[in-house]
Order: structure tokens, then C-alpha cells, then sequence
């Protein structure tokens, strides 16, 4: 019966492989930038090409301060593209711009610590989400509060709880890579953002 189907799985793990051809020999910086070469163009890619690269591969547990890579332009420029590789490399998945704070609260809270419930034993973690409007920073306060966070110290943010009268606190302390094809930095309710992003402008293959 199985020899009436195509397998689609083997063809997949087929090109997967054939993905490894492009890594080139050296550490991890240098095999991540030979990557993210391949799947898009940069106007400026000897200086975007390595921000990019040393920005993913940060060890966020060691650091105390951890901003926001922001992946910018218009649509099919490899934003995408480059937000999958840096998911895959934490083996995590990106979000899309319809997710609820409290989906991006859990995410954060269950895949930051190998011990989610006591929210203890901190590993290496990204956030990466896609597709960002600016009305989704703009019309929710708790969204944009996950945002500004950028020292460690200050990353707790209050939230309201189920329970009548107590709050909940929650540290949204983590690397962040976001992509839209709006420029958020024009936005004067978002001004915050300004100083905690690294903005990448993004441009289509000839």
C-alpha cells in the first residue's frame, strides 16, 4: 500500500542534508554567517551579516542586558528566512503577530528555564516573532512593557491574576528578534524602542 505514496518525509530530509553543503569550516559565528549568507540579500552585508550573526548566537545567560534584533523590509526580502534560523538554532519557533501577551508570557516562561514551574535553571532562549504592526505595541501596554525590557535587574513586569486581588510577576527578561515591514522607529508611541533595537534593513534579490 505504502508503494502507491510518495514519502515526502525522506525528499525533505534529502535537501536538509544538502542544506549542510553551505555551512562553512570554523566556529560558531562564522558556520551561523555562512548560513544566513545564503538565504538573503543586505544592502551592507559585510556589517549586517555579522551584527546578525554575533546578535543570535549571544549567550543570553550570561549577559545583563539583551536588546531587540529588528529585521526590516518589504515583503520577500528573507526576513522570514532569517527569523527560522534563529529560532531553529534554539530549537524553538517563531510566533506570529496574532499571538496574546499571555501565549508570549508562557512561551518565555516554559522554554527559558529547564524548570519552568520554579522557574529555575536558566538556559540560552530566543524570542523570535513575525510579522509585527505597530498597533500591536501601541494598543496593548502589557506587549510593549515585554519590549522595553532590556537590563535584567528591571525585567519584572506585574501582571494581574486570576485570584481577586494578587498580582503575578513575570520576568520577560530574554533576546528578542522581531520582523515587519513597518519602520517602528517612526512611531513616536514607541520612541522607548528606539535604543533597544538593532535595526536591519532588508532589500529584495535583483
Amino acid at each position: 500500500m505504502s508503494e502507491d505514496y510518495i514519502d515526502y518525509r525522506l525528499i525533505r530530509s534529502q535537501m536538509s542534508s544538502e542544506l549542510e553543503e553551505i555551512i562553512t569550516e570554523g566556529n560558531l559565528g562564522e558556520q551561523l554567517e555562512s548560513v544566513l549568507r545564503a538565504v538573503c540579500v543586505l544592502p551592507y552585508p559585510d556589517i549586517q551579516f555579522p551584527i546578525i550573526a554575533s546578535f543570535i548566537a549571544s549567550p543570553v545567560t550570561l549577559m545583563s542586558t539583551a536588546g531587540i534584533l529588528f529585521l526590516w523590509g518589504s515583503s520577500g526580502t528573507g526576513k522570514s528566512q532569517i527569523a527560522t534560523v534563529a529560532s531553529e538554532l534554539y530549537k524553538t519557533t517563531s510566533v506570529l503577530a496574532n499571538s496574546t501577551f499571555a501565549s508570549l508570557r508562557n512561551k518565555i516562561q516554559h522554554e527559558r528555564f529547564y524548570d519552568p514551574l520554579q522557574c529555575e535553571f536558566e538556559k540560552n532562549f530566543i524570542l523570535v516573532w513575525e510579522d509585527i504592526t505597530p498597533s500591536l505595541l501601541i494598543e496593548n501596554e502589557n506587549m510593549l512593557s515585554l519590549f522595553k525590557v532590556l537590563n535584567r535587574k528591571n525585567s519584572r513586569i506585574t501582571i494581574s491574576s486570576q485570584t481577586p486581588g494578587t498580582n503575578m510577576i513575570f520576568n520577560a527578561f530574554a533576546l528578542k528578534v522581531i520582523n515587519s515591514i513597518h519602520p517602528l522607529w517612526t512611531f513616536w508611541e514607541l520612541n522607548e524602542l528606539k535604543r533597544r533595537m538593532f535595526p536591519i534593513w532588508f532589500k529584495k534579490r535583483l
